[in-house]
């Protein structure tokens, strides 16, 4: 044999050993490739599902923070609310008590004002008792 010949034969077998090396590597570790690639996906995949979680936890707490401020705000309005109202009561009370004259026009005001479907009866103590219940409806005149 020529050593030309022989050694394109060499670098042929080397050429076919390196592929069939380059082969079986690659089926060993084409696989391994994969169950490591699949992991890795996974563990991305969980960690974006736990931050979405996180996400979602905070949002609800932040609007259960806001519902709750909105709430004190609410229960603040109103109590400040009933106060103004209690104070205007005790003002228009203590007034009202202290003008007897003035309780006298609006009851004589107020039977002066009506249209004759109330009977009032005045009474020891200057208050009236009102009839209830009493129509025109039935009466025959």
């Amino acid at each position: 044999m020529d050593p030309s010949t022989k050694t394109i034969r060499n670098w042929i077998i080397s050429a076919l050993a390196g592929i069939i090396a380059l082969i079986a590597l690659a089926m060993y570790f084409l696989p391994q490739y994969r169950v490591y690639s699949q992991t890795m996906r996974g563990k991305a995949t969980f960690a974006e599902a736990e931050i979405d979680r996180q996400v979602r936890v905070e949002e609800a707490r932040a609007e259960e923070e806001a519902l709750s401020m909105q709430a004190r705000g609410e229960a603040e309005r109103e109590k400040i609310k009933a106060d103004a109202t209690a104070y205007a009561v005790d003002k228009i009370g203590k007034t009202l008590q202290d003008n007897p004259a003035y309780l006298r026009w609006m009851w004589i005001n107020e039977i002066a004002g009506g249209s004759g479907e109330r009977i009032y009866i005045p009474t020891e103590a200057g208050m009236p008792i009102l009839e209830a219940g009493a129509s025109n409806k039935g009466v025959q005149p």
